[in-house]
């Protein structure tokens, strides 16, 4: 996850093509709830109101 001013980025490698997903949340990320479990990840911003979530292998 990378932040830059008022985003939040998840990037991650698709295992089939190998192509770079990018995902972003923008408005306040200031306070963030991150949730990892054994192959998800989860990010809560603005009191759950926006949602980011990614499995990785």
């Amino acid at each position: 996850m990378k932040k830059y001013q008022d985003r939040l980025y998840f990037e991650r490698r698709q295992w089939a093509t190998s192509k770079i997903e990018r995902r972003q949340i923008t408005g306040n990320v200031d306070d963030v709830l991150l949730i990892v479990d054994r192959n998800i990840v989860e990010v809560y911003t603005m009191d759950g109101l926006q949602v980011m979530t990614g499995r990785v292998f």
